[in-house]
């Protein structure tokens, strides 16, 4: 879904007004509830410039093992 993916990567966007462990919980929710997949929240960051920022939670989340 755009609009969960968007507002995750906004999440981080901001993370520095909302805090970056609630940007964090939000993706793991994100994730966990499957309203989003790693790849549309990965393409929304990277639109919003936080790509860079948010790709290490999404690798983290979403790592097998």
């Amino acid at each position: 879904m755009k609009a969960c993916s968007t507002k995750v990567a906004n999440c981080f966007r901001y993370g520095n007004k909302i805090g970056l462990s609630v940007a964090t919980e939000g993706l793991q929710e994100a994730l966990r509830q499957l309203r989003a997949t790693a790849g549309e929240i990965a393409v929304q960051a990277d639109r919003g410039g936080v790509g860079t920022v948010i790709r290490p939670y999404l690798e983290a989340l979403t790592a097998n093992g």
